[in-house]
């Protein structure tokens, strides 16, 4: 999981990333603490080394 934060940036991020074909769900409260809302990352084995590669870019860029 990446921790962001609060639930606003969390749900932010997720959307962004959808918007560019990655699928990370924003898991907020009450299923975790307030103010430490983050985003579920399952990488499965038949993800390929450029989709892990696209994953790494698009977080870096929404995290900036």
């Amino acid at each position: 999981a990446i921790v962001i934060g609060d639930e606003i940036s969390a749900l932010t991020v997720s959307d962004l990333l959808k918007s560019q074909g990655i699928w990370l769900t924003a898991i907020r409260p009450p299923t975790v603490a307030v103010n430490s809302s983050r985003l579920r990352v399952t990488i499965c084995s038949h993800h390929n080394e450029s989709q892990i590669k696209y994953l790494a870019e698009c977080l870096n860029k929404a995290l900036a």
